[in-house]
């Protein structure tokens, strides 16, 4: 998971890429069915110029509305939750309650808000229930308050700040067929309660996600039709290397785009050029497809791509198919023809494309393409509990001119099984180690077995030391003790000292003055990231042990081969060199793409890594 100094620089990231592409070319979608509807509240309300309707003398809510339900406000709100629609919610205590909405026929967005606080003294934690829409079990027995724990829960994870239980919004799609009526229908458990804040009902083309014969299968030779018999769930919309896209940024259908960096696994999260220019549609990848924000921003390789798998980590419900929609839009000038960039794409470790070349399916930079394959994520126990989904990119070995591979967003649908999408609550405090992906590089077995000494992270630690002693032949990497009171509060603890210098691109300032000259600086680099992702404080974030083995391996031919072509240097050079998080920034030119950070500079794609410091 990532630290909070990353989500600093994100955030400045963000607002510097938000601001440098506001022009936009698309034409949005023009719903023909929309509906905005604010639970509970006596009167319309507007939030982002969008106008939210009361439900209370609604037409399309019962007539018996004040009899089996009644509207209530939260105890407290939190600050940073909206006003709308979670200042009121609908509640109901009794029997099964439906709102039923004439639509036209074809696939509609159901979008359910959701803020599990405190009404008229009902306890938030003892609120379970189940939504159903035409014929589709939508919700079973559901916790609006677990969920929204497992939300903050997953925040905290990510070093992201937000409210302690959170609002959310569980979207569905429902093909509506000749009845032409959108029922949604609100059951409490027994001696329990249901609620909603709000409901939105937006209508989208037809052949946006159903009816489509480009769906490619993985590690399976056929699997289930998203036609009109399926109904889907949004799990993540990512925009790649790019900051928020809310609702009325859209193509007219409202979906929100999240920043993907929650979501990144490891330390090395690879580079985010953003693209200056208007994005060119095609008739295959219409301008409603998804707007330009997520198309001008990436997240690509660079020319470490060689080490490792760019890797995206998505907890999933286990016992069901899921729809992955990625997109991608080539935005570096140095890319112009074929077999210059042929890249891998693994989904849950199996190989969904071997070698994708992105110019085979469009005209060019600026040219928008999709690819949709469906993966079914398997339920080992049986109890259809939370699995990491995997998504990983990496280049093919058979065409290295850039040896690079990129992504710029990715849709994630959960597929109807026997006309269920319902899933057991999230198990808040739960603890478990979820499947690590294979490495990149294959593996040199003849090797010291380190694995077998490696324990919690103090020895992990100590084996990179005693790793480090063995090629060098000193005491210590250091020269000092894991503790030394004696120091500033800020020195006192070595591991702590550690992390922040490599943080800062200055882990060579306390390295023993003995050693220098005796260490490569890939390879402290390398010792480095390895050391930093084993003191990550959630288990979950640290590398697994073939991991950590797999790096030290590789740090040791980093070193080895910096002997053999001289490539030791002194201090004075690793100064310079800035180890860690660096890249070479200037001012840009014309053959080069912009990556934005803190400063607005331009950044070389045949550097390393942009300063998070």
């Amino acid at each position: 998971m990532l630290t909070f100094t990353l989500t600093v620089f994100y955030l400045l990231l963000l607002f510097t890429s938000s601001s440098s592409t506001t022009t936009t070319t698309a034409q949005p979608y023009n719903a023909t069915d929309y509906y905005l509807f604010d639970c509970g509240s006596s009167s319309a309300t507007t939030n982002s110029g969008r106008i939210w309707d009361s439900d209370e003398h609604s037409n399309f809510a019962p007539s018996n509305i004040t009899t089996t339900s009644f509207s209530s406000t939260p105890l407290h709100r939190d600050p940073s939750v909206p006003q709308t629609p979670y200042s009121t919610a609908r509640i109901f205590n009794t029997s099964s309650f439906t709102y039923k909405f004439p639509v036209s026929q074809g696939p509609k967005f159901l979008r359910l808000y959701f803020y599990p606080a405190t009404y008229s003294d009902l306890n938030p934690n003892q609120s379970f229930f189940s939504v159903s829409s035409n014929g589709y079990s939508l919700l079973t027995n559901f916790s609006a308050f677990l969920a929204a724990s497992f939300l903050t829960k997953t925040r905290s994870d990510a070093g992201v700040d937000g409210p302690r239980v959170p609002n959310f919004v569980k979207e569905f799609i429902i093909y509506v067929k000749d009845t032409q009526i959108l029922n949604v229908t609100f059951t409490p458990s027994p001696n329990s309660y249901a609620f909603i804040n709000g409901i939105e009902i937006v209508s989208m083309p037809d052949n946006l996600y159903y009816e489509r014969s480009d769906l490619s299968h993985v590690s399976q030779t056929t699997g289930p039709i998203i036609d009109s018999k399926i109904a889907l769930e949004n799990f993540y919309r990512l925009n790649m290397g790019g900051g928020h896209i809310s609702g009325d940024q859209d193509t007219g259908m409202y979906r929100s785009w999240d920043p993907d960096y929650n979501y990144i696994y490891g330390a090395t999260i690879g580079l985010t050029p953003v693209y200056q220019k208007p994005i060119t549609y095609t008739t295959e990848t219409p301008n409603y497809t998804a707007p330009e924000l997520v198309y001008q921003t990436q997240r690509s390789m660079g020319n470490q791509s060689a080490k490792y798998n760019l890797t995206w980590i998505l907890p999933v419900d286990s016992g069901f198919y899921y729809k992955l929609r990625l997109h991608f839009c080539n935005l570096i000038p140095q890319y112009t023809k074929r077999r210059q960039v042929v890249f891998t794409i693994f989904i849950n470790n199996q190989t969904a494309d071997n070698e994708i070349d992105l110019f085979y399916l469009t005209q060019g930079s600026g040219y928008p393409v999709f690819k949709d394959y469906v993966v079914f994520v398997h339920d080992p126990d049986g109890s259809r509990g939370k699995q990491d989904l995997w998504v990983a990119l990496h280049p093919s070995p058979r065409y290295e001119v850039y040896g690079d591979a990129y992504l710029n967003g990715l849709e994630a649908f959960k597929l109807s099984t026997g006309g269920s999408l319902a899933s057991p609550n999230p198990e808040v405090n739960r603890e478990y180690t979820p499947p690590r992906p294979a490495s990149p590089v294959r593996k040199n077995t003849k090797k010291t077995p380190y694995a077998a000494i490696i324990g919690g992270v103090g020895l992990v630690v100590l084996t990179v030391l005693v790793f480090l002693l063995a090629r060098v032949k000193h005491f210590a990497l250091c020269g000092r003790p894991a503790i030394n009171l004696g120091l500033p509060d800020e020195q006192v603890n070595l591991a702590e000292l550690g992390k922040s210098c490599y943080q800062k691109g200055t882990l060579h300032e306390i390295i023993d003055q003995n050693l220098s000259g005796e260490i490569a600086p890939k390879c402290l680099m390398k010792f480095g990231e390895v050391v930093y992702s084993c003191l990550e404080k959630e288990g979950i974030a640290r590398p697994a042990m073939n991991e950590v083995v797999w790096g030290l391996e590789f740090a040791l031919q980093l070193q080895e081969d910096a002997e053999k072509t001289g490539g030791m240097v002194d201090e004075a050079v690793l100064e310079n060199q800035q180890l860690s998080f660096s890249m070479q920034a200037e001012p840009a030119t014309t053959d080069e793409y912009v990556l934005l950070g803190s400063t607005g500079e331009a950044i070389k794609h045949d550097t390393q890594r942009s300063n998070l410091s």
